[in-house]
């Protein structure tokens, strides 16, 4: 067997990235992975993708994004996407791809790598177990978007009836809301997160396919946010969903039905779009964020929370 090199992607990679792909989804991503390269090259500090190189030919990849704060992680990398060409499965390409991104790791100073997977994706649970990956602290949950008409009592005014999502003013998250954004995160976590905020607005805004982060107002002042965007390609999934990455209320504003209208508005508008799900992760702890998702139509995925230490 040739010797496999690991080395960075390149934008002249996209063709192989794309057919070795579609082995193994049986359609072509192109857009997925012409704007994950386009990324990578923008904003090296946030993105890695690495390549398997056999004989000058491309014959795996590997793609992470460097995460601090989402899911209420600390700093740490999601192994997004990553693929062997066919005829080179079984030859340790996998773990080279994995040592690979290990390398960029150790250098940047992170410790651990997560990832999710489906419990029903048995060779690739296979693959991440042998390679140290164990159950990770955190649930993973999503909501069928086909429940938009579900109500709590939290969406619903006792005196009128009317949801959360007609008495609150919910729009589309724009630039000019980084401020706002930051001030409230600041508000409800103590810390300045605005590096990171401004990472996931980028990502929301430019990079999702599709623009579906959304703001509260309240007397024309930003005080609630959720921030999600649109994935098509990770590990093999072929249909669009939405990925929520961070919600938050300013806490003068709590008990106002600000989070209900903010998920409820996402909902409708992910339904229009035809997407079929919404998904986030939290952690297990987070009763308070887990009844409350629980409450508006989110429920158990099928997707496993994993991670390892660095090698």
């Amino acid at each position: 067997m040739s010797q496999i090199t690991i080395r960075p992607l390149k934008a002249s990679d996209l063709d192989e990235v794309v057919e070795i792909d579609r082995q193994h989804v049986a359609r072509s991503r192109r857009g997925f992975f012409a704007k994950r390269l386009e990324a990578v090259l923008a904003d090296q500090g946030t993105y890695i993708q690495v390549g398997a190189e056999a004989d000058g030919s491309l014959v795996g990849y590997a793609m992470a994004r460097l995460i601090d704060g989402e899911f209420g992680l600390s700093k740490t990398a999601i192994l997004e996407a990553m693929a062997v060409d066919t005829a080179h499965d079984h030859h340790g390409t996998g773990e080279a791809l994995l040592s690979g991104i290990d390398d960029v790791l150790k250098h940047k100073g992170l410790k651990s790598m997560q990832t999710n997977a489906a419990w029903t994706s048995h060779d690739l649970l296979r693959f991440f177990d042998h390679q140290g990956f164990k159950m990770a602290p955190r649930h993973v949950v999503e909501c069928d978007t086909s429940r938009v008409h579900f109500s709590t009592d939290e969406d619903l005014d006792a005196n009128g009836g009317t949801l959360a999502r007609d008495r609150v003013y919910v729009r589309l998250m724009t630039a000019d809301d980084a401020k706002s954004i930051s001030s409230i995160d600041r508000a409800i976590t103590g810390d300045d997160r605005s590096t990171y905020l401004q990472s996931a607005m980028k990502e929301a805004l430019d990079e999702s396919a599709i623009r579906v982060s959304l703001v509260a107002e309240t007397d024309g002042f930003v005080s609630g946010f959720v921030m999600a965007r649109m994935d098509f390609g990770d590990f093999g999934e072929t249909e669009p969903y939405a990925v929520i990455d961070t919600i938050g209320v300013a806490p003068n504003q709590g008990h106002h039905g600000i989070a209900s209208a903010l998920i409820s508005q996402l909902l409708m508008n992910l339904s229009g779009l035809q997407v079929d799900h919404v998904r986030t992760e939290v952690r297990r702890e987070n009763f308070d964020l887990l009844a409350f998702l629980y409450r508006h139509g989110f429920g158990p995925s099928d997707q496993l929370a994993l991670e390892r230490k660095v090698a």
